[in-house]
């Protein structure tokens, strides 16, 4: 997901309580969400704090291109309870 559309889902005082997670201020944020660059750091600290709903590759296309190169594949989520896992698909 866009950090825009994630941080337009949270009411106001949970996007400044989330930038502060993230260890900076809401107003830097919500520019970052409209398409200023950000740091590493930062970038990693909002894929943390949104539980990974908001990715740093999502965040800067040459951090995508990095991890890529590093060969950093992501993984993906354990099967919910709900969910079959593959020997029980089988």
């Amino acid at each position: 997901m866009k950090l825009k559309p994630y941080l337009l889902s949270m009411p106001m005082n949970e996007r400044e309580r989330f930038a502060a997670q993230c260890g900076t201020s809401y107003g830097h944020i919500r520019n970052v969400a409209y398409g200023k660059t950000c740091a590493e750091e930062l970038a990693i600290a909002i894929e943390k704090e949104s539980g990974g709903i908001v990715t740093i590759a999502e965040l800067h296309a040459e951090f995508a291109e990095l991890l890529a190169s590093a060969g950093y594949v992501k993984q993906a989520a354990p099967p919910t309870e709900s969910e079959p896992t593959h020997k029980e698909a089988a």
